[in-house]
């Protein structure tokens, strides 16, 4: 049963320097000093400034997936996870092509033999599944919405889309000239969560069938999104099964926007913060072993 009430907001942990076991990685070493892991983390985030941060949400998204698993009483089963992980094995083989193995692979592209980094892959494979089930019943649990959303290029042409929306225009006939197609045979899209993105989560909270919203641009967003109601579907108090919620994911991935405003939404709820900087590290990348 889910709960509507939304529990405290827990904070970030941070960890003081002295209850750390060691600041420095010790497999690195160089004349008894040690690699500090603050200066290691400083170099990346200068080096791979976009895959540090995709590493962060990454990393958070995953922490976020196990508070709302809890608050939801959502359990993965573990032949769920069996079966994705067969998947994954049999897509590298495939296309490594004939004579691969996945020892092999491994060796190449890790250094490790495959009994070691299976379950690293696994549990991997089983945070990912576990995000998308807890996004999707979390999408159950504030109601769905189905929509047409079209996405222009500039402001003036999303305006003359709503106006011609409002005038009745067929909305299948707008899809043609959208940047974007909804993933259904008509164009639109299935059923996401009420809960979107700012300002488009507003208009949502109160959506209606034939509703017409926007035009909307994003934060970040070149394009501005107009939408058009299609179905509203009310909260729920029970979320799916879980091989239901499953099966429907393979039909219907979860779209960018459910995405985006999942992760706003728990990042306020549990009030993470994401902040690297290359500057944090110390001057100097080696610590001497005491």
């Amino acid at each position: 049963m889910l709960l509507f009430s939304c529990q405290q907001p827990r904070g970030v942990v941070s960890a003081q320097p002295s209850t750390l076991r060691s600041h420095r990685l010790e497999e690195v070493r160089l004349d008894g000093s040690a690699l500090d892991l603050r200066a290691f983390v400083a170099g990346m985030v200068f080096l791979f400034p976009q895959e540090s941060e995709e590493w962060v949400r990454s990393a958070l998204r995953a922490a976020m997936t196990e508070r709302e698993a809890e608050r939801l009483s959502v359990q993965l089963p573990s032949t769920f996870v069996d079966d994705a992980m067969e998947q994954f094995t049999a897509s590298v083989l495939a296309q490594l092509g004939p004579g691969a193995s996945l020892e092999l692979w491994s060796q190449q592209r890790h250094g490790h033999p495959w009994k070691e980094m299976e379950p690293l892959y696994r549990r991997q494979i089983g945070t990912n599944l576990l995000y998308q089930i807890v996004l999707r019943a979390a999408a159950y649990e504030h109601g769905r919405v189905a929509m047409y959303w079209y996405l222009a290029a500039d402001q003036a042409t999303a305006e003359q889309w709503v106006q011609s929306l409002h005038a009745g225009r067929d909305p299948r006939s707008l899809v043609a000239e959208s940047l974007q197609a909804g993933p259904e045979p008509d164009g639109s899209y299935p059923p996401m969560s009420v809960h979107l993105p700012e300002p488009l989560g507003e208009a949502m909270s109160t959506a209606s069938v034939g509703q017409v919203v926007g035009p909307v641009q994003l934060q970040g967003d070149r394009g501005w999104r107009v939408g058009l109601v299609r179905e509203v579907f009310p909260p729920q108090s029970e979320i799916p099964p879980i091989s239901a919620l499953l099966a429907e994911l393979e039909e219907h991935p979860i779209h960018a926007l459910e995405a985006r405003a999942w992760f706003e939404e728990m990042s306020v709820r549990y009030t993470a913060v994401a902040e690297l900087s290359p500057f944090s590290g110390p001057i100097q990348a080696f610590e001497p072993l005491r």
